[in-house]
């Protein structure tokens, strides 16, 4: 099956990103982005990113909370649609994107990661990323057997570690920053490294 999104969609976070995520044999239900509507992709540089920052956002509760509520949300429409994925594709109107409104309906929140918190691994995420900015959600090698269905869920992340406008840009350090992030004297110069992060979750059901 051809690559096809389920969910797009944006978040807080350290900066903004977007874009689409590519998974093999996937189709993407779910993307969800926040920030600059005129996002380049060739003017970031992909960084800080791979398995260990995929196994950290994995095992963290906040990524488990949120991808248990979601992979609930969308087993429940397969099974309800009979293992069709058709109500679950991205439309341009979210009005009529189905996860997009569920998610608000259901109150199913982005994962945050907190500094306060004494666990390392939590701590170390609230600084390469607090929030996501950029989000997809993709169904990969998805196959319906009968009245069975079964596939993978791919969860897919990216943030850019950069500084906006609305950011606290107080300190001299901050300062310079922000200035050979955003002057145009440099043209794109100093882009800020975006990571990312990939967690697939199995899905599977009858109807």
């Amino acid at each position: 099956m051809s690559a096809e999104v389920l969910q797009r969609g944006r978040g807080g976070g350290e900066g903004e990103a977007g874009g689409v995520a590519q998974a093999s044999s996937a189709q993407v239900v779910q993307d969800r982005r926040v920030g600059d509507d005129n996002f380049a992709p060739g003017r970031y540089l992909y960084r800080g990113s791979g398995t260990a920052l995929s196994r950290a956002v994995g095992a963290s509760p906040q990524e488990k909370t949120y991808t248990d509520k979601a992979g609930q949300i969308i087993k429940q429409s397969l099974i309800d649609n009979k293992g069709r994925t058709d109500q679950l594709k991205v439309q341009e109107d979210l009005s009529k994107n189905f996860l997009f409104q569920e998610f608000l309906r259901q109150d199913v929140k982005y994962p945050v990661y907190d500094f306060s918190l004494w666990d390392a691994n939590q701590r170390a995420l609230s600084i390469a990323i607090h929030q996501f900015h950029g989000h997809t959600i993709a169904l990969k090698d998805y196959k319906v057997e009968g009245n069975s269905f079964s596939g993978k869920l791919v969860f897919h992340s990216y943030d850019h570690f950069g500084l906006d406008p609305d950011d606290e840009i107080t300190e001299y350090g901050f300062i310079d920053w922000f200035t050979l992030q955003h002057y145009d004297r440099f043209d794109g110069k100093y882009p800020p490294p975006i990571a990312q992060a990939d967690i697939e979750i199995p899905i599977s059901g009858t109807f």
